[in-house]
């Protein structure tokens, strides 16, 4: 076969291999793990936890550790959501129940159907019904009546897929049906026990399921470099002749950076910015920039103030020469104040479900004044490394105001105490405090997209080199053989 032909398709197989372009790339759901599926139907994510609210302290039912809520708290819940993205090291938010439109697009059709064609009763599969759709269609589950009204023997939730804890019972959308646009004026909700879709009293006490719209970040920019590199030790590889290719390989491998830095957590961007991979966030380089820009006389100011500081913060990133905004305050996993040691609690030491504390214990490799175990001082406690940040010990490690409000208390936020390590909530209106501001992502980030082409682009210039090289071989041996 003509090599150039074999390399393309070899540069087809890995592509396809790496990054799944047959096969699945028409499945519904993708476990994206961290416990989060995608529903790539709809273009929202789910949490894999479908009653991930029980026990919160919006559960507010006739049991409090059971997940069902009135509807105001269910709203609520899911608008104040911060969860942890285990796998990419995010918090991520911006989190809602799900959602119903109308059937014909733009007031509401309260009329009872068995066919779905309304917004009021059994087998309504329109990708606009996020819950209906999820379990007539996605999952693939039968409601209690089929189309025709007759009603069926085997019914209800058969089939749950990637979703754990959920509930043979109601849950609630966030749409509220108002009357002058047709509605009962009542919120809506989804019966997974029977497929019905319908209206409740707001009062009434159902499950709530947490989604937000799009897709969880991609894959990191290493990742792609490396999929670049395993695709050339791929076509390289089934040669006898690896050895002679070796000129053109190791230089790619430098240039990608296979080696060396695709693990480290902290990575200085320039221009006074620090991206951490495992948080997949910026952090200032300047931890008191409120007092280094002349915002502040110290950078000590209330939480309330800090908040409009960091989201107000247009800063000037001279080594892309861009003005940066999205600013804001680290984030902390809001929750019932506990204060303990081994990091499991609330409020205490040895919390790294945080970004500040994440920071200090993981990323710097700091120590707290308790150990896990509840002994205290232990050796070497404190903000002995402070990795490259600035200011972050001026004029002590002192305490640093998180974004995320302490809910069980009206005039509360987290903080945390660089000092000795410890977090816990504090009056955000009396309180002076530092602020260090973090934005999401990284800053300049090749897109990913850029990362395929590149795999592409690679293999097949590698495959023409290989081509141009066996075309002069030929060449010469059959000069050879004419001199022989």
């Amino acid at each position: 076969m003509n090599p150039l032909v074999s390399a393309i398709m070899l540069v087809w197989c890995v592509m396809v291999l790496v990054f799944g372009v047959i096969g699945n790339s028409s499945a519904a759901l993708w476990d994206r793990g961290g416990g989060l599926i995608y529903d790539s139907d709809q273009n929202i994510t789910w949490l894999q936890d479908a009653n991930y609210g029980a026990g919160s302290s919006y559960d507010d039912g006739d049991s409090t550790t059971d997940g069902r809520m009135t509807w105001a708290n269910a709203v609520a819940w899911a608008e104040n959501l911060i969860f942890y993205d285990s796998v990419r090291g995010v918090y991520l938010e911006n989190w809602r129940l799900p959602d119903i439109a109308p059937a014909n697009g733009f007031s509401w059709e309260m009329t009872f159907s068995y066919d779905g064609s309304t917004d009021f009763g059994f087998n309504i599969t329109r990708d606009s019904t996020e819950m209906a759709h999820l379990f007539h269609v996605t999952l693939g589950n039968p409601s209690q009546f089929n189309i025709q009204g007759e009603s069926l023997l085997e019914y209800g939730l058969q089939n749950t897929s990637y979703f754990s804890n959920l509930q043979n019972y109601t849950y609630w959308s966030y749409i509220w049906a108002a009357v002058e646009n047709g509605g009962p004026g009542a919120p809506l909700a989804f019966h997974f026990d029977t497929g019905l879709q319908d209206d409740g009293y707001r009062m009434n006490q159902c499950y709530a399921w947490a989604v937000m719209d799009g897709d969880v970040a991609p894959v990191p920019i290493p990742g792609a470099a490396w999929f670049l590199s395993s695709g050339l030790f791929c076509i390289i590889g089934l040669r006898k002749k690896f050895w002679k290719m070796s000129a053109f390989l190791f230089p790619v491998l430098f240039v990608f950076g296979i080696a060396g830095n695709v693990n480290a957590a902290l990575i200085d961007r320039g221009g006074g910015l620090i991206y951490d991979s495992d948080q997949n966030i910026t952090w200032l380089q300047d931890a008191n920039y409120a007092m280094t820009s002349g915002y502040d006389a110290d950078g000590r100011m209330t939480g309330d103030v800090a908040v409009v500081w960091a989201e107000g913060l247009e800063y000037y990133d001279s080594l892309r020469n861009i003005t940066l905004t999205d600013w804001r305050l680290p984030k902390t996993c809001d929750g019932l104040y506990e204060f303990g040691w081994d990091g499991t609690t609330t409020a205490g030491y040895n919390i790294t479900t945080s970004e500040m504390g994440y920071m200090y214990y993981v990323n710097l490799g700091n120590s707290g004044y308790y150990a896990t175990d509840g002994t205290y001082p232990q050796m070497g406690w404190g903000l002995v490394n402070t990795g490259p940040f600035n200011n972050l010990t001026h004029p002590t490690p002192n305490e640093y105001w998180s974004g995320t409000v302490y809910s069980f208390s009206p005039l509360g936020s987290w903080a945390f105490v660089f000092e000795t390590g410890t977090q816990g909530p504090g009056n955000r209106d009396q309180i002076y405090l530092y602020a260090w501001a973090v934005r999401d992502g990284d800053v300049a980030a090749v897109p990913v997209p850029s990362a395929v082409w590149l795999l592409s682009s690679g293999l097949i210039g590698l495959a023409g080199f290989r081509f141009k090289m066996q075309s002069r071989l030929n060449k010469w041996n059959s000069i050879h053989r004419g001199i022989e």
